[in-house]
């Protein structure tokens, strides 16, 4: 619940900024759902990447303080891990974009 601020801040912005390249630039729906995923992806992918080292790097302390040797590096439990929460926050950029992509330019202006 704490991120429903910023995340719907988020999809206010995408709207008022479709708004404004469908008006001042005469962009596509299709290029503001580019535009719009393409900022909402980036943290995605950070957080992604951070989480898989940061998840490497506790391992290999865990099996340097640990007597007991762990198992290898398991793939598929690392993507289980990465791929469902990717997917969760591609859909949750794919949402504002489409938004964003099929309002009105006149009214995004008018709720700035």
């Amino acid at each position: 619940m704490l991120a429903q601020g910023p995340l719907v801040f988020l999809g206010f912005l995408a709207t008022v900024s479709g708004g404004l390249a469908t008006l001042a630039l005469g962009a596509s729906p299709t290029r503001i759902v580019r535009l719009v995923l393409k900022d909402g992806l980036r943290p995605v992918a950070e957080g992604t990447f951070i989480g898989l080292a940061a998840a490497l790097v506790i391992r290999q302390l865990m099996q340097l303080n640990f007597t007991e040797s762990l198992s290898p590096i398991d793939v598929a439990t690392f993507l289980l891990a990465a791929v469902p929460l990717t997917i969760a926050g591609a859909v949750a950029a794919y949402l504002p974009a489409r938004k964003a992509a099929r309002v009105n330019p006149n009214v995004a202006l008018k709720d700035l």
